[in-house]
């Protein structure tokens, strides 16, 4: 019974962490929200969903980058021929850049929120 009630507990008490660290931020339907943007609010929730989608392409551009990587030490020739580790590297290169025009709209978006009502 003790067992099990520690185990609600520390149960409980991740659940509370994850819900602490969840952003609260909705990105859906961020066109609409970007048509209707008029206050600092809600030019700093889109930088937010900006600032999401920049780290998540940078996380897959960096994740790309060790593909490669892999791809060149252990692939041999067949891989190289099919250009998988290319693949990897423009993949890499296409989403570094992705993540970097991200931080940029968010950027701008900051600049909006100074400026609002």
């Amino acid at each position: 019974m003790r067992n099990h009630i520690i185990g609600s507990m520390a149960l409980v008490g991740a659940l509370l962490v994850a819900v602490a660290n969840a952003d609260p931020v909705d990105c859906r339907a961020l066109d609409k929200k970007i048509a209707a943007a008029k206050t600092a609010a809600d030019h700093t929730a889109i930088a937010t969903c900006y600032d999401n989608n920049a780290k998540a392409a940078q996380a897959s551009a960096e994740e790309h980058t060790k593909m490669a990587i892999a791809y060149r030490q252990s692939g041999g020739d067949p891989v190289v021929k099919l250009g998988l580790p290319q693949y990897s590297d423009a993949f890499a290169k296409t989403l570094g850049a992705e993540a970097k025009t991200y931080t940029k709209m968010a950027d701008a978006h900051r600049e909006l929120a100074k400026s609002a009502k």
